[in-house]
């Protein structure tokens, strides 16, 4: 039967917090021995039409992964995109989680991402049955659900929308005067503070993810956001365990106000999950990503740096300005975040953005260093300061200064469609027409002298387009 879905498609896009590395590598920081990325079983619940699961497929050629999803439209444009891309290690479905086959068997990630809320109550209540099913002993889940209190203030939109659509039937018509309300309430607004804030933020997601977007997120059929506390008291009731939210940075109390944090560590010392309800009271948060263990797994709560040296770490971060006292202003391109870091902490930095696009295991940053723990203190705080970025895998890239250098293949194929093309670092970037043309040209045959005089730049045009992480990486490289 067909789906809301089916009539207007959802935007499919690479989400990097799903990804089994970034969630893996939390799992390392909190003590625990999860399944390797690298040759897992992962599980996309509702995957649409492949936008997030079929990149990671084409990286991690020794893992599998499995993506269904109710709308039959969509699992048709996924398996089209599969077949092009030639890829043998992912298997999608249309499914229902209602029924979802016993004989699946288990997997070491399972990712639910704009699910949990979205869903009617008797799915949210098989969706745990079905976790426990199908996740194995020492695997992750993701979970994604709109929250309170924050999301109280999106029901004022939704509300609105529905009273401006009455009594319209057609999806399509209705979708364009949910929107057509939506930017009223934009435009009419004169106030500051936190509404003013999610209009904008919401017409900001219109403008940028598209109508489709927005019509499913707010103004579809279900829209059921919870407290922090009633998803994780579900969770506990059902043989799971809170881990940690899905973005490092998302921990850190970078808005609280200094004298309310020491009160957030008292309540963390009782429960973690007593802190994390009251930092989104404090945050307003309307949005929640958060991962899920089983109830025997030994978390290690707070993270102790000394974690560090299990993982490797990325940036593309560059320094942007010095000040008088000696600190030195960075700015992370791939997250948006400018910050101050002292001296030391900008040549752990320098450092690891020598390494970029790829990764560098941490023993391989200042390994002359004997305080190994001074080391790993930095890297901690960089990393909860969004300024790099952990892993527990290698995804190697391409830096484009190889004779006969090769585009990924993905990428290549979006931008014969001039598309938003996909990275290997799980990322979209929009690429000018002759960046596009350059890529669709590197599949391995044609050498830098053959491109040198159809392109000017041609060095820096490669070495752009390997920063992006989309070039793959010399053979030598993939192991």
């Amino acid at each position: 039967m067909p789906t809301e879905y089916d009539e207007i498609q959802y935007v499919s896009r690479p989400f990097r917090q799903t990804h089994p590395d970034r969630i893996a590598s939390l799992a390392v920081a909190y003590g625990l021995t999860p399944p390797d990325p690298a040759t897992c079983r992962m599980l996309d619940v509702g995957c649409g039409s492949g936008g997030n699961i079929l990149p990671m497929a084409a990286c991690m050629p020794g893992a599998s992964f499995f993506g269904f999803d109710l709308a039959a439209t969509a699992i048709a444009a996924a398996e089209q995109r599969r077949q092009s891309l030639g890829l043998t290690n992912i298997r999608l479905e249309t499914l229902d989680l209602m029924d979802f086959p016993e004989e699946l068997g288990q997997f070491d990630y399972i990712v639910a991402h704009g699910f949990y809320s979205w869903v009617p109550e008797p799915v949210r209540e098989r969706f745990w049955k079905f976790l426990d099913r199908h996740l194995s002993p020492n695997g992750i889940a993701y979970v994604s659900f709109n929250a309170y209190p924050g999301a109280m203030l999106r029901h004022a939109w939704r509300d609105a929308a529905a009273f401006h659509s009455r009594g319209t039937t057609n999806l399509q018509d209705r979708l364009a005067k949910s929107i057509e309300m939506l930017r009223l309430m934009g435009s009419a607004t004169t106030r500051n503070g936190a509404w003013e804030g999610v209009v904008r933020e919401m017409i900001k997601a219109v403008d940028t993810k598209g109508e489709s977007w927005v019509s499913h997120d707010d103004f579809g059929p279900y829209f059921q956001p919870y407290y922090f506390h009633q998803v994780a008291d579900t969770a506990a009731a059902n043989g799971f365990r809170y881990l940690c939210d899905a973005s490092y940075y998302d921990m850190q109390p970078h808005e609280i106000a200094p004298d309310v944090q020491p009160m957030l560590e008292q309540l963390a010392a009782q429960s973690i999950e007593l802190r994390e309800q009251y930092y989104d009271f404090l945050e307003l948060r309307a949005f929640r990503q958060i991962l899920l263990c089983r109830q025997d797994q030994a978390i290690a709560r707070p993270v102790d740096p000394a974690t560090m040296g299990r993982l490797r770490f990325s940036t593309s971060a560059n320094t942007v300005g010095a000040s008088t006292n000696g600190d030195f202003a960075v700015q992370n391109p791939l997250t948006g975040i400018r910050a101050d870091v002292p001296a030391p902490y900008k040549r752990v930095l320098d450092q690891v953005r020598a390494a970029w696009p790829n990764s560098l295991p941490f023993s391989e940053i200042f390994p002359a260093e004997t305080n190994r723990g001074a080391i790993a203190a930095m890297v901690e705080k960089l990393w909860g300061g969004a300024l790099i970025e952990a892993h527990a895998m290698n995804i190697p890239c391409g830096d484009g200064k190889d004779d006969r250098p090769v585009g990924w293949s993905l990428a290549r194929k979006e931008a014969a469609l001039n598309l938003p093309v996909t990275t290997r670092l799980d990322t979209q970037t929009q690429l000018d027409e002759t960046s596009a043309r350059l890529l669709e040209k590197l599949d391995g045959t044609v050498s830098r002298n053959d491109l040198q005089g159809q392109f000017d730049e041609l060095d820096e045009r490669l070495a752009w387009l390997g920063s992006m992480g989309l070039l793959n990486p010399p053979p030598a490289a993939h192991s």
